[in-house]
């Protein structure tokens, strides 16, 4: 099974969230600025956990 570090975890969470911040929420509309910032934020992350990220033709973000 799986163990996720949950501090890890809630972190990069936080840290995404500001990507595209709007009050107490989020406001990433797909494929806007916003949202190409956070799908590059989550490949890089990946990256640096090993995995080979890599992006569709609709945007979908995989990691292997």
């Amino acid at each position: 099974m799986i163990k996720i570090n949950k501090d890890r975890l809630l972190s990069d969470l936080r840290e995404l969230a500001k990507i595209g911040a709007y009050k107490t929420g989020v406001d990433r509309i797909a494929l806007s600025p916003a949202d190409i910032e956070a799908r590059r934020w989550v490949m890089g992350r990946m990256q640096e956990a090993g995995l080979e990220p890599h992006i569709d033709e609709v945007a979908n973000v995989y990691g292997r």
